[in-house]
């Protein structure tokens, strides 16, 4: 197995992120699709982040560059897909967009789209109400650093889970740019 992009070891993912728990790593069958990691919180309040290279040697940091744009657009297009292939319903996007951090920053700091669906009703699935993602994409460390934060779309969590989203991304990206 190889080492993992950043961490190198599962050993040194950390063990929480913005209140969130790791829960565990996944390895894909193509090495450039590199690893997914998931963190898990209360009130099916969950994050998976991944950390890939498309099995490029060097990959620009300019998240304006075109090839940039394009990875974040297939990662939009992936949840289209999975919606097409019935494994969500009644997807809806809420927003497509540059983050810039603080917000007054001319520098974009990730990419990022937010969108509703639910589930389709699967056995074994735990969650299968209307759900709220985030999704963010930016380059970090010669890496595609890409974060899906979701949590149910109820009017409890909408104030906490927003934060929540926002709170991991930072943390996260200071984590893996600061390994």
């Amino acid at each position: 197995m190889s080492p993992l992009p950043v961490f190198g070891v599962e050993a040194s993912i950390p063990a929480q992120c913005a209140g969130l728990l790791y829960h565990s790593v996944y390895y894909y069958d193509d090495p450039r699709l590199g690893i997914g990691i998931k963190y898990d919180g209360p009130a099916y309040i969950h994050a998976d982040t991944y950390l890939y290279n498309m099995g490029r040697p060097y990959i620009t940091d300019d998240l304006m560059s075109p090839q940039v744009i394009h990875w974040f657009l297939e990662a939009c297009d992936s949840i289209t897909k999975h919606a097409e292939m019935e494994a969500y319903q009644n997807i809806e996007v809420l927003e497509c967009r540059i983050l810039n951090f603080p917000k007054d920053d001319p520098q974009p700091f990730w990419h990022y789209a937010s969108f509703t669906y639910k589930r389709v009703d699967e056995e074994g699935s735990i969650y299968t109400d209307p759900l709220i993602s985030h999704i963010a994409l930016r380059i970090d460390r010669g890496f595609i650093n890409k974060v899906r934060f979701s949590y149910p779309n109820t009017v409890e969590l909408s104030e906490v889970g927003i934060r929540g989203f926002f709170d991991f991304l930072i943390e996260w990206t200071l984590t893996v740019q600061n390994f």
